[in-house]
């Protein structure tokens, strides 16, 4: 309706960084139309993650790679993160499931180190705090989240004018 529409576009003018979705497929999927990466571009994905997100990558011509976990702790190694990247290599979606929070520290340096994007899927484990070291946090309060709203997502974009851009694309739709 009109008074959601313009409710929602108060809202989102009073942060710089936050964008609200109506998912976190559909904020992943603004995300990925604003990249200007070469078809075939590599996403490293953690590899417990909701599959629909690397289908997103795919639908956008880039290739989801996974990277294993280290079934003691259910995270990757930094080592196995370091194999997996190429001069293709555009960003790492870690996605924190299960109500925990994988550390990010050293995967962000790695990030850091390639030039990549860190992007963080809190897809079960949003507890009211926000602490992210990556360039997009992407937050869904669905019914089976730990903090829910029966739906909707935020996302959080660390480069502004991606943001801007991720808001007029949203505005088309």
């Amino acid at each position: 309706s009109k008074r959601e529409s313009d409710s929602l576009a108060d809202w989102q003018g009073t942060s710089q960084h936050s964008l609200m979705c109506l998912s976190v497929r559909s904020g992943f999927d603004l995300f990925l139309s604003e990249q200007d990466w070469p078809e075939n571009s590599e996403i490293i994905f953690t590899g417990l993650t909701i599959p629909d997100m690397p289908r997103i990558a795919r639908r956008h011509h880039f290739q989801p790679i996974g990277v294993d976990l280290d079934l003691s702790k259910l995270e990757p190694t930094p080592n196995q993160i370091h194999r997996l990247i190429t001069p293709r290599t555009k960003a790492i979606v870690v996605a924190h499931l299960l109500g925990g929070r994988l550390p990010t520290s050293k995967i962000s340096l790695i990030a850091k180190k390639y030039g990549l994007l860190l992007i963080e899927d809190f897809a079960q484990s949003y507890k009211g705090q926000l602490i992210s070291s990556g360039d997009l946090a992407m937050f869904s309060f669905g019914t089976i989240k730990t903090n829910t709203a029966l739906g909707g997502a935020i996302m959080v974009i660390a480069d502004s004018k991606l943001r801007e851009k991720m808001v007029s694309r949203q505005n088309q739709w």
